[in-house]
């Protein structure tokens, strides 16, 4: 099958040839017209290039070896990463990798061109401190992306609260990270994106809600009167919940239960069920029923189960929903 991309590679590389060619014959013809004119300047251009000559060489073939060492360790790493499906990184990896290899070739060309090379390099960190101070916060926004890969505070596709930001990661680059902002009432998609400076991960707090796992805990809570049957409202919230989650974890549980020795260091228990918890408060009884849930769902199961409990509750005649009062005399 013929390949587009190959023919592209093709082109690109007989223009770079072309260009390579026009410039030697322009140099052939013009540097006899340049030695005519200026033949002290043309004697000591001649001398400078014999005497660097072997230098240049030395250096032309590093920069030829780094390109060829670029390329296969650069197909080697994509592979890799392909095999751990972890393909969003392979951009990521990409421009850093380059720039990194790069910068270090170029010090070890200028060190063998060069004979006063502190001198060069103190001239270079002389223009890197000011640049350094000029640049503080795309540096800040540089060493927070390093953070992230290093890390792994979040990725793409995570839902995380960095700050007082939550949304869901959809994009990354050396500089900025893209959310995707949800409501905080019931965790829809708002439909907002927002941008975030990386160096965000070094000040910060970062909540990620589904790392390691898309489940998290939730809560809904009913407030009741004392004259109510408060066995009765919690058997109610407890079903109710069951019905919509308790499924999901029965699953989860039997897969924890692989991994139980890290939930014993935490000191954690592995539920398998919603869980019921009572509290006093002055005017009410506050029943509160916990359970894990995808996160991505949140919204969409806690409306699910509210609407379960309020059926189940108009069936019954002796649970009374408690509500705040204000009386103004």
């Amino acid at each position: 099958m013929f390949n587009f991309e190959n023919l592209k590679k093709g082109i690109n590389y007989a223009l770079i040839l072309l260009f390579i060619i026009l410039i030697a014959l322009y140099l052939y013809i013009t540097i006899p017209q340049i030695a005519s004119s200026f033949p002290e300047f043309y004697s000591l251009i001649k001398e400078k290039f014999y005497n660097n000559l072997s230098k240049i060489v030395i250096v032309l073939a590093i920069i030829l070896a780094t390109g060829i060492f670029i390329r296969f360790t650069l197909s080697r790493i994509k592979a890799t990463l392909e095999k751990k499906d972890r393909k969003q990184d392979i951009l990521l990896f990409n421009v850093p990798y380059r720039v990194f290899i790069w910068f270090i070739v170029i010090l070890i060309s200028l060190s063998i061109m060069f004979k006063n090379f502190v001198t060069l390099i103190a001239s270079i960190g002389l223009i890197g401190f000011g640049v350094t101070f000029a640049l503080q916060k795309p540096i800040l926004n540089f060493v927070g992306w390093l953070t992230i890969i290093t890390k792994r505070p979040y990725w793409i596709g995570d839902r995380v609260m960095i700050g007082n930001v939550k949304g869901d990661v959809f994009d990354m680059n050396i500089m900025y990270t893209s959310l995707s902002e949800f409501s905080y009432s019931g965790d829809e998609p708002a439909g907002r994106a927002i941008t975030i400076p990386n160096e965000y991960v070094l000040t910060q707090p970062i909540i990620n809600y589904t790392k390691g796992s898309p489940f998290i805990w939730d809560v809904i809570e009913l407030t009741i009167t004392y004259q109510s049957d408060w066995k009765e409202a919690a058997k109610i919230m407890e079903e109710a919940a069951s019905e919509i989650v308790g499924q999901t974890m029965e699953e989860n549980a039997e897969k924890w239960k692989q991994h139980k020795q890290k939930f014993t260091i935490l000191g954690k228990d592995i539920v398998d069920k919603p869980i019921v918890r009572l509290e006093f408060s002055e005017n009410f009884i506050k029943v509160r029923c916990h359970y894990i849930i995808e996160s991505r769902k949140r919204g969409v199961l806690r409306s699910q189960i509210a609407d379960k409990i309020l059926d189940k509750i108009k069936k019954t005649k002796n649970i009374t929903i408690a509500v705040n009062k204000t009386y103004i005399p």
